[in-house]
């Protein structure tokens, strides 16, 4: 029998959903990230029609004489030969446009991720929180058993298993409340998975602190976080907007055919290749001002970027501030949950054999509750401080998948 229970039970666990498996399963049904797909797609082919500008173009055309008794087509193939790196300038600013909505998607799974982990985080700190309230639970009855006790051996009053009962409903109230947030945790993520959540395991951790010991590391983390990303891609499309503002006050230059056929009903038929050479000037783009307004553009991106560098490093900063202050908390927490159960079995034996009141045991009880329940609060802060520096980075992906390998 003990061996079917735990075949059982590990038949549970593996069945049971991770972390990982859910933020897949939330990323397919998000309607935010299917409409950021549909627009990465869409730059992907602004991209495409960029580059159509080098590539040869084609038009056809009709018209008709002045006594409209000569009706033509006229076919024209040209082809760019030379604009100064203005069509270069227009690609480069497509193509960072579309790493610009890439990164948008990143940060949009990113969230995702985060979203999905907090709740994960939310269960589990309630699954621990209920287990906790479940012991405390035990031990009011025990009390209340132990002073009917003394009761009828003449020791106490009835006040006494008064206190005893007060004590339990206190701490089923509490237990009550533990589940109901357990269940709103549950709902929630099964809204964003689209499907019911059967069991599942506790989050990884990630262990990034560790990762984040040096300020090298922070500063390359920093370079590929998806704000940082973004800002530079503003940077290139202000580039390309300067160097397309200066090449526009160039003539560019095409090879240009053209074919005319005569429609109406004659054979008339001419023909002419040749270069062709212009350039559209504009009262601002002749006296320069585009030129100069495309370079604030640029100065405006670069210090942009510049400050959002500073925003996040300061970020990384803090984030290691305070896990490294979670952490001790962390410990010194967990040397007091020892102190105070070696304390409350002392008082217990104590109170059993009459030398220690009822409220001297309750207290003690409450006070070892209360501190494992904040225990498992700063443990719960601690890995939600961690994914959400990570999240920040554009790292919570990469090392939540990394963990299930």
């Amino acid at each position: 029998m003990v061996l079917a229970l735990v075949l059982c039970a590990l038949a549970s666990i593996s069945q049971a959903q991770t972390l990982q498996q859910a933020v897949l399963i939330a990323n397919k049904v998000d309607p935010s990230i299917a409409a950021l797909r549909q627009r990465v797609a869409r730059e992907t082919t602004n991209v495409e029609i960029s580059k159509d500008a080098r590539r040869p173009q084609l038009s056809i055309e009709g018209d008709t004489g002045f006594d409209d008794d000569e009706v033509g087509v006229t076919l024209t193939v040209s082809q760019l030969l030379a604009d100064w790196g203005l069509s270069k300038s227009q690609i480069a600013a497509a193509e960072a446009g579309r790493v610009k909505v890439v990164t948008e998607l990143k940060a949009e799974v990113e969230n995702l991720t985060y979203e999905i982990s907090d709740l994960y985080f939310e269960v589990d700190s309630a699954r621990r929180r209920i287990a906790r309230t479940r012991e405390y639970v035990a031990f009011a009855r025990r009390l209340e058993g132990y002073s009917r006790d003394r009761v009828l051996a003449g020791l106490a009053n009835a006040s006494e298993v008064a206190r005893a009962r007060l004590e339990i409903a206190r701490s089923e109230e509490q237990l009550y409340q533990h589940q109901v947030d357990q269940e709103i945790a549950r709902a929630e993520l099964e809204f964003l998975m689209g499907q019911a959540v059967g069991q599942m395991t506790p989050p990884p951790k990630l262990s990034l602190l560790e990762q984040m010991h040096s300020s090298r590391n922070v500063i390359a983390a920093v370079i590929g976080a998806p704000d940082y990303v973004s800002a530079t891609a503003d940077v290139a499309i202000a580039e390309a907007g300067v160097k397309a503002a200066r090449a526009s006050r160039k003539p560019a230059i095409r090879l240009q055919a053209q074919v005319r056929q005569d429609l109406s009903g004659g054979r008339g038929r001419s023909s002419a290749v040749g270069l062709t050479a212009g350039v559209d000037l504009s009262t601002s783009s002749f006296r320069g001002r585009e030129v100069v307004a495309a370079e604030q553009s640029l100065l405006a991106a670069r210090q942009a970027r510049t400050a959002i560098e500073r925003d996040l490093q300061n970020s990384m900063r803090n984030y290691r501030q305070e896990l490294q202050a979670l952490a001790q908390t962390k410990r010194s927490l967990a040397a007091q949950v020892e102190d105070s159960r070696v304390v409350l079995q002392a008082y217990e034996g104590q109170f059993r054999a009459g030398q220690r009141d009822l409220i001297d045991l309750l207290s003690t009880g409450r006070d070892l509750y209360e501190t494992q329940i904040e225990q498992i609060e700063v443990e719960d802060e601690l890995n939600r401080k961690e994914y959400e520096a990570a999240r920040t980075l554009g790292l919570l992906g990469a090392l939540l998948f990394r963990k299930s390998r």
